[in-house]
């Protein structure tokens, strides 16, 4: 930005120059007028310019950094994706003795948590029959 500012410093010194001379008539007689046109006209083309390439060029770094940012972000995404997993493999119908094993793992994971469990004796044996029905139910569906 410092660019920018040091152009919009010269258009106003040229700017300031042209004052100048329509202050100063007497210094420089009828010609005042007209050098005070070019002078004006001079400076506001190359302020213009001046800044117009300042703003380009800092428009260009500004490019210039994102594109290397976009650069990088793309490496690191193509390094990424090729440490991706492949896939899953697509849902499936579990078979009759997939089913099953998953139900006797239920039941067997039942049955520990309940003799962990503090209950009486009835408790106990009433929660093992409970579970045993899921299990026989499970296990009708995975057949029927």
């Amino acid at each position: 930005m410092g660019l920018i500012r040091d152009h919009l410093l010269a258009w106003e010194l040229w700017l300031a120059l042209g004052i100048f001379t329509v202050l100063a008539p007497q210094m420089f007689g009828p010609i005042a007028l007209l050098l005070f046109i070019i002078l004006v006209a001079y400076g506001l083309v190359y302020g213009t310019v001046q800044l117009l390439a300042a703003i380009g060029k800092t428009i260009g770094d500004v490019l210039e950094s994102i594109g290397g940012a976009t650069d990088h972000l793309v490496k690191m995404g193509t390094r990424q994706s090729r440490a991706v997993a492949p896939p899953p493999e697509p849902w499936r119908e579990p078979t009759d003795e997939e089913v099953a094993a998953e139900a006797m793992q239920r039941y067997e994971k039942r049955l520990r948590l309940l003799a962990a469990a503090r209950l009486d004796e009835i408790e106990l044996q009433a929660a093992q029959m409970k579970a045993k029905q899921r299990y026989l139910h499970d296990i009708n569906q995975a057949i029927g």
